[in-house]
């Protein structure tokens, strides 16, 4: 049984990074449409996708990546130059946030199972769920005001 649930939470988190790459793809790639007015039509004009032109930009975007670059800014500098310097930055916050956050995590899972066991209370996993019900932004907006 568990190795059935195993399988099937791999399938879907296969599937899941499978259409964000081809979200990533497909928005890098905005298929170049064409709008024209057209008054008989129900929305008021036709819409055209120039799949050639699409499939060049495609295939320019692949090459790209392909060999190694992540191509050049509006202002003609190299982007990998760019997010270099940031990328080591945000590796050194991720690190500081699991460093903080792992432990008090599991001593915080430890607790709750403890007293649910002992109690029967639900209020450990009740708190969990309210906390990750409420999106980041929304904790970010708080966090002046310091109500968090």
């Amino acid at each position: 049984m568990r190795v059935r649930k195993l399988i099937a939470e791999t399938v879907w988190e296969i599937a899941g990074v499978m259409l964000l790459v081809l979200f990533v793809v497909l928005i890098a790639t905005m298929p170049p449409l064409d709008l024209t007015p057209n008054p008989d039509s129900l929305i008021g004009y036709t819409i055209q996708v120039d799949t050639e032109q699409w499939g060049q930009t495609l295939r320019a975007y692949l090459q790209t990546l392909g060999s190694g670059s992540l191509g050049t800014n509006r202002r003609g500098h190299d982007v990998a130059g760019l997010l270099l310097p940031r990328i080591l930055n945000t590796l050194r916050l991720v690190a500081i946030s699991l460093a903080f956050a792992l432990p008090l995590g599991v001593v915080k899972g430890l607790r709750d199972f403890q007293a649910l066991r002992r109690r029967g209370s639900a209020v450990g996993p009740l708190l969990t769920g309210l906390l990750q019900g409420v999106p980041d932004f929304f904790l970010v907006m708080l966090l002046p005001i310091g109500v968090v």
